[in-house]
């Protein structure tokens, strides 16, 4: 019997989970939500848990950039700049929608003491006037409405 002729073109290697650039993409984004849960002392979990993880760095990564893409557009840019997550972080921690931790304990108790030293006063007999400045604010940030309309009076 003759041997069998070779194939013309040469074989295509199979595709399979080590080969798949999207598989390999998704080991490595479990490598670091495993990592993560090591770093904080957690070793018993579900394997669920690792795909909440990623759930989560997903929307916050994407509600950061989609806030970040906007703010560029803002100042009349098509590229997000690092300045440009940075400030929507910055803004975010201070509306009080950031990922970041709530302050210490005793930082809000050292707050609550610079506060608390100050006397309230009466406004007008109809209930009291709180203090306008922004170290006591621990949840968001104060706003001011500018002065001044389109036509160049006050409205």
């Amino acid at each position: 019997a003759a041997p069998p002729h070779p194939p013309a073109t040469p074989p295509r290697r199979a595709v399979g989970p080590a080969r798949c650039p999207r598989r390999r993409a998704m080991e490595s984004e479990e490598a670091v939500a495993e990592a993560l849960l090591a770093s904080l002392d957690v070793a018993a979990y579900e394997p669920e848990v690792v795909g909440v993880i990623l759930e989560q760095m997903h929307r916050s990564a994407r509600t950061l950039l989609s806030d970040a893409r906007d703010l560029a557009a803002h100042r009349g840019s098509d590229q997000i700049e690092p300045r440009d997550v940075r400030k929507v972080d910055a803004l975010a921690a201070e509306d009080g929608y950031s990922a970041r931790p709530l302050p210490s304990r005793e930082a809000t108790l050292e707050r609550a003491k610079i506060v608390n030293s100050a006397p309230l006063t009466l406004a007008d007999g109809h209930g009291v006037l709180l203090p306008a400045d922004e170290r006591g604010k621990l949840s968001s940030r104060g706003y001011a409405l500018e002065g001044g309309a389109p036509g160049g009076g006050d409205a």
